[in-house]
């Protein structure tokens, strides 16, 4: 999904977006995700630059990132409400099933 900016009347199209994940590396459990997007005339971020304020902002939220890594991916890689890991061996962000219920069997 395109992200748009609405201001003034006028319309403006995201220039880029990313989603930084931090991720447990023994087994691909999300600790914290933060997108950046950039519309035009804003300053593009380095990748370093994203990474630092995702730990910044994970750590302020008290999450423990003494073993995290920095996973970068497309937003498009990512669907809201559902859950999601980070697959170790390729380093891409896939889709977890969702348990099933007693009650939603058979």
């Amino acid at each position: 999904m395109a992200m748009m900016m609405f201001g003034k009347g006028d319309t403006k199209k995201a220039e880029a977006s990313v989603v930084c994940v931090l991720y447990d590396p023994a087994n691909g459990r999300i600790l914290h995700m933060h997108q950046v997007t950039t519309f035009p005339g804003g300053r593009t971020l380095a990748q370093s630059e994203i990474e630092a304020r995702t730990f910044d902002l994970a750590k302020s939220a008290g999450v423990d990132v003494s073993k995290a890594k920095a996973l970068h991916v497309r937003p498009e890689d990512y669907t809201h409400g559902v859950p999601h890991k980070v697959d170790v061996q390729s380093l891409r962000l896939v889709a977890r099933p969702l348990p099933t219920s007693p009650r939603n069997a058979g």
